[in-house]
Protein backbone atom coordinates (compact mmCIF):
# COMPACT_ATOMS: atom_id res chain seq x y z
CA UNK A 1 0.00 0.00 0.00
CA UNK A 2 1.53 3.12 -1.27
CA UNK A 3 1.22 6.47 0.36
CA UNK A 4 -1.76 7.94 -1.25
CA UNK A 5 -3.73 4.67 -0.69
CA UNK A 6 -2.84 5.67 3.13
CA UNK A 7 -3.91 8.78 3.47
CA UNK A 8 -7.06 8.04 1.22
CA UNK A 9 -7.88 5.85 3.83
CA UNK A 10 -7.63 8.48 6.40
CA UNK A 11 -10.45 11.19 4.83
CA UNK A 12 -13.93 10.66 5.43
CA UNK A 13 -16.45 8.44 4.77
CA UNK A 14 -19.79 9.11 6.53
CA UNK A 15 -23.35 7.85 5.49
CA UNK A 16 -24.91 10.37 6.56
CA UNK A 17 -24.69 14.37 7.16
CA UNK A 18 -24.80 16.25 10.14
CA UNK A 19 -27.73 18.73 9.58
CA UNK A 20 -30.04 21.21 11.32
CA UNK A 21 -33.87 20.98 11.53
CA UNK A 22 -34.18 24.14 8.95
CA UNK A 23 -31.64 22.48 6.56
CA UNK A 24 -33.62 19.43 6.19
CA UNK A 25 -36.87 21.00 5.66
CA UNK A 26 -40.60 20.54 6.64
CA UNK A 27 -40.67 17.08 4.42
CA UNK A 28 -40.55 13.88 6.27
CA UNK A 29 -38.72 12.05 2.90
CA UNK A 30 -35.53 13.43 1.45
CA UNK A 31 -34.36 12.11 -1.63
CA UNK A 32 -30.43 12.34 -0.66
CA UNK A 33 -27.17 12.15 -2.88
CA UNK A 34 -23.98 10.90 -1.54
CA UNK A 35 -20.59 11.35 -3.04
CA UNK A 36 -17.65 9.82 -1.55
CA UNK A 37 -14.68 12.70 -1.09
CA UNK A 38 -16.68 14.62 -3.87
CA UNK A 39 -15.00 17.63 -2.52
CA UNK A 40 -13.15 19.26 -0.08
CA UNK A 41 -13.76 21.14 3.25
CA UNK A 42 -14.38 25.06 3.23
CA UNK A 43 -12.18 25.19 6.33
CA UNK A 44 -9.46 22.22 6.35
CA UNK A 45 -9.61 21.53 2.84
CA UNK A 46 -9.52 17.95 3.39
CA UNK A 47 -11.85 15.63 0.98
CA UNK A 48 -15.08 14.19 2.64
CA UNK A 49 -18.58 12.70 1.55
CA UNK A 50 -20.73 15.58 0.16
CA UNK A 51 -24.26 15.00 0.40
CA UNK A 52 -26.74 16.95 -1.67
CA UNK A 53 -30.74 17.29 -1.63
CA UNK A 54 -33.65 19.25 -1.96
CA UNK A 55 -35.17 20.80 1.68
CA UNK A 56 -38.95 21.08 -0.26
CA UNK A 57 -40.70 21.73 -3.40
CA UNK A 58 -39.76 25.54 -3.18
CA UNK A 59 -36.74 25.33 -2.37
CA UNK A 60 -33.20 25.28 -4.12
CA UNK A 61 -31.16 22.16 -3.93
CA UNK A 62 -28.43 22.37 -0.63
CA UNK A 63 -25.12 20.61 -0.25
CA UNK A 64 -22.73 19.98 2.76
CA UNK A 65 -19.87 22.43 2.77
CA UNK A 66 -17.38 21.25 5.38
CA UNK A 67 -16.84 17.73 7.16
CA UNK A 68 -18.20 16.07 9.77
CA UNK A 69 -14.78 16.63 11.67
CA UNK A 70 -15.15 20.34 11.43
CA UNK A 71 -18.70 20.30 12.22
CA UNK A 72 -18.48 18.12 15.27
CA UNK A 73 -15.59 20.46 16.91
CA UNK A 74 -18.03 23.47 16.53
CA UNK A 75 -21.20 21.56 16.85
CA UNK A 76 -22.29 23.44 13.78
CA UNK A 77 -24.67 22.22 10.85
CA UNK A 78 -22.46 21.10 8.04
CA UNK A 79 -24.47 23.46 5.36
CA UNK A 80 -25.66 26.55 7.32
CA UNK A 81 -22.66 26.57 9.99
CA UNK A 82 -24.77 27.16 12.89
CA UNK A 83 -25.52 26.18 16.18
CA UNK A 84 -27.02 22.97 16.36
CA UNK A 85 -28.70 23.44 19.59
CA UNK A 86 -29.18 26.99 19.68
CA UNK A 87 -29.15 27.88 16.00
CA UNK A 88 -26.89 30.68 16.59
CA UNK A 89 -23.31 31.83 14.94
CA UNK A 90 -20.47 30.39 16.31
CA UNK A 91 -19.34 34.01 16.87
CA UNK A 92 -22.56 35.10 18.75
CA UNK A 93 -22.71 31.51 20.88
CA UNK A 94 -19.09 31.59 21.77
CA UNK A 95 -19.51 35.39 22.84
CA UNK A 96 -22.64 35.07 24.57
CA UNK A 97 -20.87 31.69 26.36
CA UNK A 98 -17.43 33.74 26.80
CA UNK A 99 -19.90 35.65 29.59
CA UNK A 100 -20.20 32.68 31.61
CA UNK A 101 -18.03 29.99 33.40
CA UNK A 102 -18.01 27.60 30.55
CA UNK A 103 -17.31 30.13 28.31
CA UNK A 104 -13.63 28.48 27.37
CA UNK A 105 -15.37 25.66 27.15
CA UNK A 106 -17.77 26.04 23.94
CA UNK A 107 -15.41 25.22 21.15
CA UNK A 108 -12.05 25.03 19.89
CA UNK A 109 -10.49 26.34 16.56
CA UNK A 110 -8.59 24.06 14.63
CA UNK A 111 -5.05 24.99 14.13
CA UNK A 112 -3.31 26.86 10.94
CA UNK A 113 -0.19 25.52 10.41
CA UNK A 114 -0.35 22.06 8.31
CA UNK A 115 1.63 19.85 10.58
CA UNK A 116 -0.54 21.33 14.06
CA UNK A 117 -3.44 20.40 11.52
CA UNK A 118 -3.12 17.03 10.53
CA UNK A 119 -1.69 16.26 14.69
CA UNK A 120 -5.30 17.77 15.59
CA UNK A 121 -6.67 15.35 12.99
CA UNK A 122 -5.16 12.63 14.23
CA UNK A 123 -6.41 13.20 17.45
CA UNK A 124 -10.17 13.59 16.84
CA UNK A 125 -9.81 10.80 14.68
CA UNK A 126 -8.73 8.42 17.20
CA UNK A 127 -11.51 10.04 19.44
CA UNK A 128 -13.94 8.67 16.95
CA UNK A 129 -12.67 5.43 16.59
CA UNK A 130 -12.77 5.14 20.35
CA UNK A 131 -16.43 5.91 20.43
CA UNK A 132 -17.11 3.64 17.21
CA UNK A 133 -15.45 0.59 19.37
CA UNK A 134 -17.45 1.73 22.38
CA UNK A 135 -20.82 1.95 20.94
CA UNK A 136 -20.96 6.09 22.14
CA UNK A 137 -23.15 8.49 19.89
CA UNK A 138 -20.74 9.51 16.90
CA UNK A 139 -22.59 12.57 16.09
CA UNK A 140 -21.60 14.09 19.77
CA UNK A 141 -19.82 17.05 19.52
CA UNK A 142 -16.10 17.00 19.95
CA UNK A 143 -15.85 20.06 22.39
CA UNK A 144 -13.13 21.18 24.96
CA UNK A 145 -13.62 19.51 28.28
CA UNK A 146 -16.71 18.25 28.43
CA UNK A 147 -18.93 15.34 26.46
CA UNK A 148 -22.47 17.26 25.72
CA UNK A 149 -23.13 20.39 24.73
CA UNK A 150 -23.42 23.14 27.16
CA UNK A 151 -26.68 24.28 28.45
CA UNK A 152 -26.91 28.24 28.68
CA UNK A 153 -30.00 29.98 29.98
CA UNK A 154 -29.61 33.11 27.84
CA UNK A 155 -29.17 31.47 24.72
CA UNK A 156 -32.12 29.05 25.15
CA UNK A 157 -34.10 32.70 25.86
CA UNK A 158 -32.52 33.80 22.32
CA UNK A 159 -33.20 30.49 20.47
CA UNK A 160 -37.17 30.87 21.41
CA UNK A 161 -36.98 33.93 20.36
CA UNK A 162 -35.46 33.25 16.55
CA UNK A 163 -37.07 29.72 16.70
CA UNK A 164 -40.76 32.17 16.59
CA UNK A 165 -40.00 34.21 13.91
CA UNK A 166 -37.26 30.89 11.98
CA UNK A 167 -38.98 29.88 9.04
CA UNK A 168 -37.69 27.84 5.52
CA UNK A 169 -36.51 31.00 4.23
CA UNK A 170 -33.00 30.40 3.62
CA UNK A 171 -34.12 27.55 1.81
CA UNK A 172 -35.33 29.36 -1.09
CA UNK A 173 -33.45 29.64 -4.08
CA UNK A 174 -31.66 32.97 -5.06
CA UNK A 175 -32.98 35.90 -6.72
CA UNK A 176 -33.02 35.83 -10.46
CA UNK A 177 -30.27 38.04 -11.77
CA UNK A 178 -31.93 38.73 -15.29
CA UNK A 179 -35.08 39.45 -13.42
CA UNK A 180 -33.67 41.92 -12.04
CA UNK A 181 -32.35 43.06 -15.07
CA UNK A 182 -36.31 42.87 -16.70
CA UNK A 183 -34.61 40.26 -19.37
CA UNK A 184 -35.47 36.84 -17.90
CA UNK A 185 -38.31 34.95 -20.30
CA UNK A 186 -37.99 31.39 -18.25
CA UNK A 187 -41.49 32.10 -16.79
CA UNK A 188 -42.22 29.76 -14.09
CA UNK A 189 -39.60 27.32 -15.53
CA UNK A 190 -37.04 29.46 -14.24
CA UNK A 191 -35.43 27.83 -11.14
CA UNK A 192 -34.58 30.89 -9.32
CA UNK A 193 -36.95 33.50 -7.83
CA UNK A 194 -38.70 36.24 -9.42
CA UNK A 195 -38.77 38.89 -6.88
CA UNK A 196 -36.66 41.53 -5.83
CA UNK A 197 -35.52 41.30 -1.97
CA UNK A 198 -33.56 44.20 -0.16
CA UNK A 199 -29.99 43.78 -0.92
CA UNK A 200 -27.12 43.55 1.93
CA UNK A 201 -23.55 43.68 0.46
CA UNK A 202 -22.01 42.68 3.89
CA UNK A 203 -24.27 39.49 3.61
CA UNK A 204 -23.54 38.77 0.04
CA UNK A 205 -20.27 39.12 0.48
CA UNK A 206 -20.04 36.64 3.33
CA UNK A 207 -17.22 33.72 3.28
CA UNK A 208 -17.55 30.22 5.32
CA UNK A 209 -14.34 30.47 6.75
CA UNK A 210 -14.97 33.90 7.96
CA UNK A 211 -18.11 32.33 9.85
CA UNK A 212 -16.72 29.42 11.22
CA UNK A 213 -13.63 30.92 12.60
CA UNK A 214 -16.16 34.26 13.76
CA UNK A 215 -13.81 36.57 12.29
CA UNK A 216 -15.85 38.82 9.93
CA UNK A 217 -19.75 37.66 10.67
CA UNK A 218 -22.11 40.52 10.39
CA UNK A 219 -25.63 38.88 11.61
CA UNK A 220 -23.37 37.39 14.55
CA UNK A 221 -22.41 41.19 15.31
CA UNK A 222 -25.83 42.25 14.90
CA UNK A 223 -27.01 39.57 17.64
CA UNK A 224 -24.51 40.19 20.02
CA UNK A 225 -25.11 44.24 19.75
CA UNK A 226 -28.82 43.51 20.25
CA UNK A 227 -28.19 41.34 23.50
CA UNK A 228 -25.57 44.17 24.69
CA UNK A 229 -28.28 46.54 24.27
CA UNK A 230 -30.73 44.98 25.76
CA UNK A 231 -28.58 43.82 28.99
CA UNK A 232 -27.78 47.77 29.17
CA UNK A 233 -31.31 48.92 29.22
CA UNK A 234 -32.70 46.16 31.70
CA UNK A 235 -29.25 47.88 34.30
CA UNK A 236 -30.73 50.77 33.57
CA UNK A 237 -34.16 49.68 34.44
CA UNK A 238 -33.17 47.71 37.30
CA UNK A 239 -31.50 50.81 38.86
CA UNK A 240 -34.53 52.87 38.24
CA UNK A 241 -36.72 50.31 40.08
CA UNK A 242 -34.39 50.19 42.96
CA UNK A 243 -34.34 53.89 43.45
CA UNK A 244 -38.37 54.17 43.11
CA UNK A 245 -38.42 51.29 45.60
CA UNK A 246 -37.17 53.48 48.49
CA UNK A 247 -39.85 55.07 50.24
CA UNK A 248 -38.09 56.77 52.92
CA UNK A 249 -38.13 60.52 51.85
CA UNK A 250 -33.81 61.82 51.74
CA UNK A 251 -35.12 64.72 54.20
CA UNK A 252 -36.97 61.87 56.61
CA UNK A 253 -34.06 61.51 59.62
CA UNK A 254 -32.46 64.98 58.87
CA UNK A 255 -34.79 68.16 58.64
CA UNK A 256 -33.75 70.78 55.80
CA UNK A 257 -31.32 73.45 56.71
CA UNK A 258 -33.00 76.15 54.69
CA UNK A 259 -36.74 76.75 53.88
CA UNK A 260 -35.79 76.49 50.05
CA UNK A 261 -35.07 72.51 51.06
CA UNK A 262 -38.70 72.15 52.07
CA UNK A 263 -40.62 69.95 49.46
CA UNK A 264 -44.05 71.57 50.96
CA UNK A 265 -43.02 74.97 50.91
CA UNK A 266 -43.92 75.44 47.15
CA UNK A 267 -47.06 73.86 47.35
CA UNK A 268 -48.32 75.16 50.62
CA UNK A 269 -47.75 78.73 49.61
CA UNK A 270 -49.64 78.39 46.31
CA UNK A 271 -52.41 77.24 48.48
CA UNK A 272 -52.68 80.11 50.87
CA UNK A 273 -52.46 82.24 47.66
CA UNK A 274 -55.24 80.82 46.18
CA UNK A 275 -57.50 80.75 48.96
CA UNK A 276 -56.67 84.48 50.16
CA UNK A 277 -57.96 85.00 46.22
Amino acid sequence: MNKSEVKQQEWENSEFPILCEVCLGPDEALRMTRAVHGSECKTCSRPFTVFRWKPGKDARFKKTEICQICSRVKNICQTCLLDLQYNLPVKARDALLGEGDAGSFCSQDIPKLEVNRQFFFQTMRTRLADQDTSGGDTSAPLLVGIDAPIVNQKLLSIAKKRAATTNYRRNLPHVCSFYAKKECNRGDACPFRHQLDAHDEQLSDQKIKDRYFGTRDPVADKIIARENAAAKKEKIAKAIGDMGSNEEHPFANNAPKYPSQNPNRLGSTYHQKGTNK
